[in-house]
C-alpha cells in the first residue's frame, strides 16, 4: 500500500507517493490552484486517489508550525484541510507531520547538492517539499518501530 504526501500552500499543492513497499518516494505533482480554493485541492487528491485505484492507505500532509512549534492562522487552515480530507476519505487515514523545515531543507539540497538555478527550483520545489515531508514521516516511523523491537 502507498502513502501520499501532501505540501499544501494558499495558491500550490506539492504532491509526492510512496512506492507499494512504503520505501521510496517520489515527486509526482505540483499543483497551482486559485487562492485558496481548496476544492481543486480535493479535485486533485481524488484524481490521484483514483490514478492508484485504492493502493492509497495513507495520507500526510505537512504541518506548518513556526520554528518554535506554535500555531499560528495558517497551521489551523491546514488542520481543517486535513479534517475535511478525511471526512471526504474515511478509508483512508488522514495525517499531520511536522514540516519545519521542509522547505529550506529542499531548497538547500536542490540549490547546493543538485546545482539547480533557482528559476529550476521555483518549478519543482513544492512536489520536493511533499517528497520531504514524506521521507521526515516515514524516518519517524521507522524510528519509532525500531524502539519498539
Amino acid at each position: 500500500m502507498r502513502i501520499l504526501g501532501i505540501d499544501l500552500g494558499t495558491k500550490t499543492m506539492g504532491l509526492a507517493i510512496t512506492d507499494n513497499t512504503q520505501t521510496i518516494v517520489s515527486g509526482i505533482s505540483n499543483f497551482e490552484f486559485k487562492k485558496n480554493d481548496f476544492k481543486q485541492c480535493y479535485n486533485k487528491i481524488q484524481q490521484i486517489i483514483n490514478l492508484y485505484k485504492n493502493e492509497i492507505e495513507k495520507i500526510v500532509i505537512g504541518h506548518p508550525l513556526t520554528i518554535t512549534g506554535q500555531k499560528n492562522s495558517w497551521t489551523l487552515q491546514v488542520e481543517k484541510f486535513c479534517n475535511e480530507l478525511s471526512l471526504l476519505h474515511t478509508n483512508i487515514s488522514v495525517v499531520l507531520n511536522d514540516e519545519r523545515f521542509s522547505t529550506v531543507k529542499t531548497i538547500d539540497f536542490l540549490k547546493y547538492e543538485l546545482d539547480l538555478k533557482m528559476s529550476k527550483i521555483k518549478k519543482i520545489k513544492d512536489k520536493m517539499s511533499a517528497v520531504t515531508i514524506l521521507n521526515d514521516y516515514l524516518e519517524k516511523v521507522k524510528h519509532k518501530n525500531s524502539k519498539n523491537t
